[in-house]
C-alpha cells in the first residue's frame, strides 16, 4: 500500500514517525509553532513544510496548492 499524506497540526512530527514503515508518505505537512516547524523540517527535510494559521487564506492556499 501507497498512500500520500497531508499532515496538519504536525508538531514535531511524532505521529509521522513509523508512516514509512506502512506506505504512507507524507508530502505536505503544517505547524502553527516555528520551534516545531524547525524541528520537524530536521526530522523530514523532503516534506513541504508550511508554517502559520491554517485558516489564514493565503497559508491555506499554499497548503492546498500543493
Amino acid at each position: 500500500m501507497n498512500l500520500n499524506c497531508l499532515s496538519l497540526f504536525a508538531s514535531a512530527g511524532v505521529a509521522e514517525t513509523y508512516f514509512s514503515v506502512h506506505g504512507v508518505s507524507v508530502k505536505v505537512a503544517s505547524e502553527l509553532l516555528q520551534e516545531r516547524v524547525d524541528i520537524y523540517k530536521h526530522l523530514y527535510p523532503k516534506v513541504k513544510m508550511f508554517q502559520g494559521d491554517i485558516t489564514d487564506e493565503k497559508n491555506f492556499k499554499n497548503i492546498t496548492k500543493v
